[in-house]
């Protein structure tokens, strides 16, 4: 008997983002489900209300708008509150209501955050399923929220935040993570949820064969760093870092930054402010692989992170990793040998980044084994046979 599994996704999953990307992969890959007896199927806006993400422009202008309307309303508790629930949530609100009119009668439901869950859950007459909810975190309450949100972190905000938590957690029969440092985490601060209702699966991607193989002929040491240009991704340490170096160690560098986002303006200010003429901002791309082949080494110090896609991606391109000791990032990474771990602080970067210049000739090295771990650990096959475990 065929067990019926819905992703239920508050977004589009064509959106050029980590969740809808992780969405999508598993919608491509039903068949690996179907042979297992899953009839995986995803309910998102893309299935009443489909949108393209081919227009950047039009991307692009609605992200800037979007941007100086929360710049405006940042430091306001009650502003930032309405705005997620007039203009955030209700796709949360609209997907649910939509899929419950479709009358599906799925075995388990399968929610990527607790919003959507929660809509869910007070829009059900009658709960005649499984709910599973993944947590894309560090296993943290709201931390994400708290580093791009600070006006969240108030009475009024927490109290907004934790009554939808609290409910979802009540009424959930499994609990997931996107690593094992995640799911302890959580399982410290909320010991009332059993250690039986939780799972970790690792993210994993496709391996498209495209990989960094020898030594560039330039010469230098072409850094990047991949994902939403904000407060929780750091990029602002990785550019203070630079400033730090002598100019013998900056001549040896470049560093490029591919993607968008909220503080995009005062990274670049701070760029031109301080004359490094060898950091790049390339903007939002649709061929991160063609970047990430042109470069030596991948360089994330996010402040909080659940399993970062990107930096997965770099090392099945066969880059090295310096990332923060940050939820699933240590997961990633062997220390010494496919990259380094380190505080997500301006003297932790400095110092890895000299490593890197001081030990060059290993790069190709590093890189190779950074990829034979994504081979080995976080490839799209691992990933769908730990999901099948799950829904099994």
């Amino acid at each position: 008997m065929k067990k019926r599994v819905c992703i239920l996704y508050y977004g589009w999953y064509k959106a050029p983002n980590g969740a809808a990307k992780f969405v999508r992969t598993l919608d491509e890959n039903r068949d690996v489900f179907q042979k297992k007896n899953i009839d995986l199927h995803v309910f998102s806006l893309d299935t009443f209300m489909p949108k393209e993400f081919s227009d950047k422009d039009a991307i692009n202008k609605r992200n800037s708008l979007k941007n100086k309307l929360l710049r405006l309303i940042k430091r306001s508790t009650t502003l930032m509150i309405l705005y997620m629930w007039l203009f955030e949530e209700r796709h949360h609100r609209r997907v649910v209501a939509e899929y419950l009119k479709g009358n599906f009668h799925d075995d388990i439901i399968h929610c990527q955050e607790p919003v959507t869950a929660y809509y869910l859950l007070k829009s059900c007459k009658k709960i005649d399923f499984q709910l599973y909810v993944s947590m894309h975190s560090n296993g943290e309450d709201f931390s994400m929220e708290f580093i791009s949100r600070p006006c969240l972190n108030t009475k009024l905000g927490i109290w907004y935040l934790n009554r939808k938590l609290r409910y979802v957690i009540a009424h959930t029969n499994k609990i997931g993570f996107v690593s094992k440092n995640s799911l302890e985490t959580y399982h410290r601060n909320h010991p009332e949820t059993p250690y039986e209702n939780l799972f970790y699966v690792y993210n994993g991607i496709e391996d498209n064969k495209k990989f960094r193989n020898g030594d560039r002929e330039d010469g230098l040491i072409n850094l990047i760093c991949v994902g939403g240009l904000s407060a929780r991704k750091n990029q602002e340490c990785l550019i203070d870092a630079m400033t730090e170096l002598t100019d013998e160690e900056r001549n040896q560098l470049t560093l490029t930054f591919v993607g968008d986002g909220l503080i995009r303006s005062r990274l670049e200010e701070k760029v031109n402010r301080n004359s490094l003429s060898n950091v790049f901002f390339v903007g939002s791309s649709d061929k991160v692989t063609d970047y990430l082949l042109r470069s030596d080494v991948f360089i994330l110090v996010s402040k909080d992170e659940g399993l970062p896609i990107a930096i997965i991606e770099a090392m099945s391109a066969g880059l090295p990793v310096i990332g923060s000791r940050v939820a699933g990032i240590p997961e990633l990474i062997e220390e010494g040998v496919t990259g380094y771990v380190i505080e997500p602080k301006k003297s932790d970067v400095v110092s890895a980044i000299r490593m890197i210049i001081n030990d060059k000739e290993r790069i190709p090295e590093m890189g190779m084994l950074s990829r034979r771990r994504y081979l080995s650990m976080f490839t799209l096959e691992a990933m769908l046979e730990m999901y099948i475990k799950v829904y099994e």
